[in-house]
Formats: C-alpha cells, structure tokens, sequence
C-alpha cells in the first residue's frame, strides 16, 4: 500500500503546514483559515469542473454522475493527482476525448500547482488509458498459436481475414437450477413478456451469434447444453451393445474415461467413471473405432466426440459423421480439450442405426476413442434426490460444467454446498480457466484458487457473456444496452496471467458498445440507449484469465426493449454487431484487416426445364460494412428427406443442377 503525504505551502513559501490528507477537515483556527490551501481550492475548482462537463457545459460531456474523489499532491516529484469517481469511465472516451478533458483537469489545477504535471484518473484508471488501443491485446499468450485448431472441418472453404484458428466461449445467461431453500428446481429469472433471461440469450446465442462465429471460422464452445433435441444416444466402449467397434488388433484398454451412469450426483466426474480405447494413429495397418447410435427418431442432432489426455496424442484424429446429407470430416487436434465434450456439429439423421461416426489415424502419435454422444439429451445431474425433469439445454452451467467433465473447483468455485445459484456465474469464468489452462498445468492460467493446475489446453480466445438484465422505463424509450468488464481481475494486479495489460477488456467492451450502438440506432431506433460502460467485479467480466466482457443487452423488463428482442430481425442484426465486435477485436491482435461477412441473398428463385434446375438470385449489399459483398456463394442441397450436404463454392450467381428425370 501506498503512503501519501501531503504538503502544504503557506503564503510567505517559507512555511511548512502538517502534513495531512486532501480529504481532512481544515481545524477551526483562526491563523490556518487566514492561509490560503490549494489543495482544497483545488477541489473545489474540480468539483465546479465536473459539475460543468456532466451538464454538457464544457467541449467533453462526461457522465452527470461523475464526483470528485480526491486530489493527491507529491510535492517530491512536482505532481497532482486528480481523482474523480468510477462513473468518469462509464463513457466511451476517444483518444481525442481524453486529451482535451485531460487538458481542461490541467488547467484548472496549474494555478494552484505552478510547475507540476496533472494526471486525471476515473476511479483507479487513468483518463489518457480509457481509449481503446490494439497494442494491449497483440501480445496475449492465447493469440497466434501455431498449433492446429481444436477441430476443422475437411473440404471447408479457406477463410481469409476472418475468424480461422480462434477459438471462442461464448455463455448464454443463466438457467434452470435447483434452489435448496424451496427444495424444488426452478427458473433464476421471472417471465415476462412471453419469454425469460434463462432462455432468451440462448435464443440469440445459439441461432444467430455462434453460426455467424463459427462460418467465419471461429470454433465455439459454451458452458451450457447447446443442442435442444431432447433425445441423447451415447455410445461407449464402456457400454457394451450400445454400437462401439474396433477394427485393427492393437487397441488397448486405458485408465480414465467416461462412462455413462446417470443420475451423477454431487462430486461425480463421469469423466472419471470409465475407460477409454487407445492405438499408435500412424500404421500401415488399418485402425479404425466406429460408434453406430441407434436413435429413437429422425431429426437433427448434435455430434460430440471425446478423449483422454496421454502422451504424443496426434493432432490429426480423422472423424467422419455419417448422416443423411452424406459424410462430413473433420480433423481433431487430441492435444488439447481431452476430457470433455468437443462439439462436431449438428446433423439430420434417420431413426434407427443409419448413421454413424468413424475415427482413424492420419498423423503421428496416439490416437485415442471414448464415448460419441448424439443429441443434448435430458439433464442427469441429482440435485436434491432428483434431476431437473427438463432438457439439458434449459439448465444452467454448474450441471452442464459436471457432465462436461470440470474438476468440482470448477463447477462450485466456492467450495460450499447447495450453492447453485452462486455457482452457476461464478464457475462460468472459471470453466474458460481449464479450458484456456495447460494440460500439464503451471501456466498460470487455471481457475482461481488453482492457477497452476492442469486444464485442457484449447487456446480460448476470448469470453463473451450475453444476458439481458431487469430494469424498466416509465415512457416509451429503450433502457438499452450496458456493457460491464473489469480491469483488476480477481489476484488485482491489473494483468492477465502473460503480463498483457487486462485493459484489453475495456477495449472489448468499448468496441461492443460502439458497434452495438451505431448499428441499432442506424437500423431501428435513432434513440437507442447507450447506458454506460461499468469497470465492475461480476463474475463472467473478472473470473476469465483472457479478454472477457459482460454484455447486458436489453431490458427483459421493459416494454420498448422486448418490441425489439422478440423480432427475429432485430436479432440478427444485434447478434451481427457482436460477432463484428469480437471479429475486429480478434484481428486487432495479430495486426490483420477484418472482413465482415456477406448478407444472405436475395430474390433467390428455382427455374425448372426438361432437364435442368436452375437456380438464380442477387447479393445483398450491407450499407453498413462496405467490406461485406460477396465474391463467390456456397449452395447447399438436400435431396427428399435428406439433409443437407457440405455445399458446393458457385462462383456466380446462378447454378445449374440435374432435372428431376435426370441421375444425381
């Protein structure tokens, strides 16, 4: 802790007042009243100066709650420090902003200070650092690795200035939970306005905001359940009869993986219940494990593959998912994010036992096979002798954290028991931790408590956090949009665990803010609220040992904010911003352009002769993003009942497929 003394200079220079604080009452003395103080003249013209710029009176209008803290005085080093209140930052300060209230601060101080240097600060911040700058995130230890990504897809487009190789959380709002002192499951946010906040962030998540991360190249994970089919199928080697088989005899049983045993109750990792299958990945022989599920009913269901962690695992594990729309490949690096389920993604399958997962070798190392898992599924974790009765999906994080595979640090961070509630946002930045974390641990980026403890590895980008939160206007206008991050993080050093400066987060959250804000004003509401940008200690914003930020979107509460919300326009277009937000971020890092990308279509027809198909349409040009316009299309096709196939690059605006006499 810093000492301050103060020193007070008395009319004639030659006298020394006792030292004391800015902040101590001048004595009833007749002799010191007759001295003059600059330090209290000081605030008092600050005070003035802050009153005049929170009502619009002077070139910088900054937040009418802004308050006067305290004015340190080093009279050692000829310096003044002018401390205002948090609510100084609540703005988006540009560098231009910054410098000319940081001149106005100084030119009300030097009179009273001749010769000193003024520095103006928002609460432990200091003015000048408020505007974004790219250079705080370029060196971050989770940016530019080498190494392959968790998953690719085989046959992908190549995607340029884009999202390629990032690997993104992203974590939807709350959920349903089970509350001890009501004994009974129950949702953590009220209805209203035919929805709730447990639900209605995931609704923007999981339609609009990870696809739109994810066709940019991104690989997205999330704490909760992402897959609403309510159907689950596992198949394990561990589960005789449920569709496991291997090919090749050099298969060997190991320690540690999952097992499918439900209910899990407290303290269980089903990660830890089982075994798992491994082999050398390079051989001339062919060594292959297939998972057949057999599926109560046709439909569309997540894929999700796991592993365990060992040595010299390869980062090349072919999976091929067999599904109605044909075969889809992809590549796993198996030297990160073993132990846990790694989402392939979503595919329509028959009933029945016609589809299928295959997994072989290409690369050198180990290759290793646990459970496949078709489908979200029902909620199995026990909480208070009984699970939830709802759908995985609907439930919070602490339940999915657990059938995930997190260490019990990571799914009740406090350690105490029958603290869902609290569990549930605490341990969402801290499941970012073990994923962002080192398989063998000592990087320093592991939950809090357990920084040097091993995780999975996956090179997490950045955390994103969507809520809408409570509030409600008494006239027809927006609450509208606020935007929490935090610079200290939880050790309060200011720094993420490489050194990199946690002010990234501010400018995360500022470049949020701006392009959230330019855009709904342009596209909907020329008065949408921009309401502040708040340095506070929640949960998701302090928890994350990488950029991280807080979005409140909206008001779930309001009436203006949810005519918005419920248009699946707005949506869009609002899940846009954000994926544009976390795009420019993310290429600021590396020091690369960012192209945004292209609107669907439009005027999209079918022409059908005697023999051919032809299909035809027009791009859709984004005034807001001149580098969004299409040089080339993906034309995906089902044919029947079938699903959808991995597409076709058209280079026009046109393409021609067979007639329906004709084969193909």
């Amino acid at each position: 802790m810093r000492v301050v003394l103060f020193v007070l200079v008395g009319l004639m220079g030659s006298w020394a007042a006792p030292l004391r604080s800015a902040t101590e009452p001048v004595r009833s003395d007749p002799v010191q009243e007759a001295q003059s103080d600059p330090v209290q003249e000081a605030r008092i013209a600050l005070k003035a100066l802050a009153d005049r710029c929170g009502s619009g009176e002077c070139p910088v209008r900054i937040p009418n709650s802004t308050t006067l803290d305290t004015v340190i005085v080093d009279a050692s080093s000829k310096h003044v420090e002018a401390r205002f209140s948090r609510d100084l930052g609540h703005r988006r300060w540009t560098v231009e902003d910054a410098r000319v209230f940081e001149g106005l601060v100084e030119e009300t101080v030097a009179p009273l200070f001749p010769g000193y240097t003024v520095t103006a600060y928002a609460a432990h911040q200091r003015v000048g650092d408020l505007p974004p700058k790219a250079s705080r995130s370029t060196e971050l230890a989770s940016g530019g690795t080498e190494a392959p990504p968790l998953v690719q897809r085989v046959g992908a487009p190549e995607i340029r200035n884009g999202l390629a190789g990032r690997h993104i959380a992203v974590m939807p709002s709350h959920g349903w939970y089970y509350e001890p002192t009501l004994d009974r499951w129950e949702w953590q946010r009220a209805r209203v306005f035919t929805t709730i906040e447990d639900l209605l962030p995931f609704g923007f998540v999981t339609q609009y905001v990870a696809p739109m991360l994810e066709r940019a190249g991104a690989f997205v994970m999330m704490p909760r359940e992402r897959d609403t089919q309510r159907h689950m199928v596992i198949v394990d080697a561990d589960t005789p009869g449920t569709g496991y088989e291997e090919m090749g005899r050099s298969w060997e049983e190991v320690p540690n993986g999952f097992a499918h045993r439900p209910p899990y109750g407290d303290g269980v990792n089903p990660f830890r219940l089982g075994t798992s299958r491994e082999t050398v990945a390079s051989s001339r022989d062919l060594r292959m494990a297939t998972w057949t599920p057999d599926l109560p009913e046709a439909g569309t269901y997540m894929v999700y593959v796991s592993y365990a962690q060992g040595r010299d695992r390869t980062d090349q594990a072919r999976y091929t998912v067999r599904h109605t729309g044909g075969e889809t490949v992809f590549l796993v690096n198996q030297q990160m994010g073993a132990g846990t389920w790694v989402p392939l993604g979503a595919f329509e399958f028959d009933a029945g036992a016609r589809g299928s997962v295959e997994l072989v070798g290409i690369g050198d190392g180990t290759l290793s096979a646990d459970a496949v898992r078709f489908g979200g599924g029902m909620g199995d974790v026990q909480r208070g002798g009984e699970t939830s009765g709802r759908p995985r999906f609907v439930e919070g994080a602490r339940y999915y954290a657990q059938f995930a595979g997190a260490p019990e640090f990571v799914v009740s961070p406090g350690g105490e028991p029958d603290e869902d509630y609290r569990d549930d946002y605490q341990g969402r930045g801290e499941w970012v931790n073990w994923l962002r974390a080192s398989p063998e641990g000592g990087d320093g980026f592991g939950p809090t408590g357990h920084e040097n403890a091993p995780g999975l590895g996956i090179p997490i980008d950045l955390s994103f956090a969507f809520h809408t939160d409570a509030g409600t206007t008494p006239s027809d206008t927006t609450v509208g949009t606020l935007v929490i991050y935090n610079t200290q993080g939880m050790a309060e050093t200011g720094t993420f665990p490489d050194g990199t400066s946690r002010l990234a987060n501010r400018d995360l959250a500022h470049g949020l803010m701006r392009q959230l804000v330019e855009d709904l004003r342009t596209l909907y509401d020329p008065a949408w609220t921009e309401r502040a940008l708040w340095d506070r200690a929640y949960s998701e914003a302090t928890r994350a040992n990488i950029p991280s930020v807080l979005l409140e979107l909206l008001s779930h509460h309001n009436g203006a904010d949810m005519r918005f919300a419920l248009d699946p326009r707005f949506r869009f277009d609002a899940s846009r911003a954000m994926y544009k937000t976390i795009g420019r971020f993310l290429a600021a890092q590396r020091e690369e352009d960012f192209v945004v990308q292209p609107l669907p279509v439009t005027h999209l027809s079918a022409t059908f002769g005697i023999d051919t198909i032809d299909l035809r349409w027009r791009p859709q040009l984004d005034p807001l993003e001149p580098s969004a316009a299409p040089e080339r299309y993906i034309v995906y096709r089902r044919v029947g009942e079938g699903g959808w196939d991995n597409g076709t690059i058209v280079d026009g605006t046109v393409a021609h497929y067979p007639g329906p006499h004709e084969p193909g």
